[in-house]
């Protein structure tokens, strides 16, 4: 099974940024004139593009709290079904809508023009995924009905084992498919920075580099993070990329937002002053939750672990607050 400790890491890991902005759209992919090919409906390659990185994030975030949560509910830590001992017992916590969602849409995109490098690990991986939300909808109908009162957990072991399996299943495919959307993503964002800098668009680099500073919190709080759950950091080690989050929020609050710069940099919305108003929001309250992780080292653990989830929430927080502009 994903051992249960180790889940809070892969949603630290596998946080995403979406870099597809209106000023640096990768270059459109000729229609193929196969015969094989000619009924593939077209799709702007932005919103292909942000339907594979939205179901990369739900693999980190939706699906690994559901994962996570009906492990604390129903497995040991190795991974053996556990009887159930509550009559209000639940499946799990966690919206398995969203996860759905971002399936369909991964799946609508998946069959349409241009063809990217990853529709084939996408494929693959929906197969699996189908097959694992399949499974835990079937959970959540049998402790919701509370259908575990009547047979004792039998089918509760069941689902518990085609679960399991499920897992295993997944793993691969969700590991190939994260690998090049990461490689893919790196390579979109190269090319926005360079027609940023090329351009200077203050306001969309000064984002870019508050999500950098952001990003190197992020990460160094995930590799602090040792394999029995405990956070190895202390506020001296912290204390420097804090300090460049701070730098990057005031570096941001300086930078001209007013209509004649957010026309500059081709910002297609009339309400895109509203969005980047609310991202210097979202970047101001990662910075403060960042300043509490940091006086939380070395003390009460449940006080730091709620800190480093907050860290992660706020994080996930900032990004959509970037991807709406």
């Amino acid at each position: 099974m994903r051992n249960k400790s180790k889940v809070f890491v892969v949603m630290l890991v596998f946080s995403v940024i979406i870099v597809m902005t209106a000023c640096s759209t990768l270059k459109q992919a000729k229609e193929s004139i196969d015969n094989d090919d000619s009924y593939s409906p077209k799709m702007d390659e932005g919103d292909k593009y942000n339907a594979y990185v939205d179901l990369l994030n739900v693999l980190s975030d939706e699906l690994a709290t559901i994962e996570h949560s009906y492990a604390e509910n129903h497995m040991d830590e190795e991974g053996n079904f556990v009887p159930t001992e509550q009559k209000n017992a639940y499946g799990y916590s966690g919206g398995i809508s969203l996860v759905q969602r971002a399936i369909e849409s991964a799946d609508n995109a998946l069959s349409t023009k241009p063809k990217m490098n990853v529709d084939q690990d996408v494929k693959a991986l929906l197969t699996v995924l189908k097959k694992e939300v399949s499974i835990l909808e079937e959970i959540e109908s049998y402790y919701k009905e509370k259908d575990f009162l009547n047979d004792h957990d039998e089918k509760g072991k069941e689902l518990n084992s085609k679960l399991l399996s499920a897992y295993k299943e997944a793993d691969g495919p969700i590991k190939k498919f994260s690998d090049n959307m990461q490689t893919l993503m790196s390579e979109t964002d190269k090319k926005d920075r360079e027609v940023h800098e090329k351009e200077g668009n203050e306001i969309s680099l000064a984002m870019l580099q508050f999500i950098d500073a952001a990003k190197e919190v992020r990460d160094l709080v995930d590799d602090s993070i040792t394999e029995d759950g405990t956070v190895n950091l202390t506020t001296e080690k912290y204390a420097e990329v804090n300090t460049k989050v701070s730098k990057a929020l005031d570096k941001l609050k300086e930078v001209p937002k007013d209509s004649k710069a957010i026309e500059k940099e081709g910002f297609s919305s009339s309400t895109a002053s509203i969005y980047i108003d609310r991202f210097v929001d979202k970047a101001s309250d990662f910075k403060s939750v960042s300043n509490a992780l940091s006086v939380s080292f070395g003390g009460d653990e449940e006080t730091l672990s709620d800190a480093v989830a907050k860290l992660s929430s706020e994080y996930s927080e900032l990004i959509d607050a970037y991807n709406n502009i």
